[in-house]
């Protein structure tokens, strides 16, 4: 399997109060918040691995739901009201975007 950096689209539905906390504070160190329980962010597969990781520590697989997509090519998305910093998944500028939030090594 290739390293290459991916983008990913990760949501989640978490039952009780303090995990979805947990969750959403993990994401935010990883990803972008494109929406509350909605995130986007660039990894490599070993990076993608870590955070996976880190929500399986987390979340109860009995009441919880996490998932994660990978966004392929331009990812063409229809927004409906306000869009977060003018950001559609896909294309160059996201990932100009996530690494001017997250610093040029944080996908390794």
């Amino acid at each position: 399997m290739s390293d290459a950096e991916r983008v990913w689209l990760i949501s989640y539905d978490v039952a009780d109060p303090r995990r979805l906390q947990q969750i959403h504070r993990l994401l935010t160190d990883h990803a972008l918040a494109m929406q509350y329980s909605v995130f986007v962010g660039a990894f490599r597969q070993k990076r993608l691995d870590h955070v996976v990781r880190g929500i399986q520590q987390v979340i109860d697989p009995r009441e919880d739901d996490v998932r994660a997509y990978p966004i392929v090519g331009r990812g063409q998305v229809d927004v409906i009201g306000r869009s977060v910093k003018g950001i559609t998944l896909g294309g160059l500028g996201l990932l100009d975007l996530l690494k001017s939030e997250y610093g040029t090594n944080v996908f390794e």
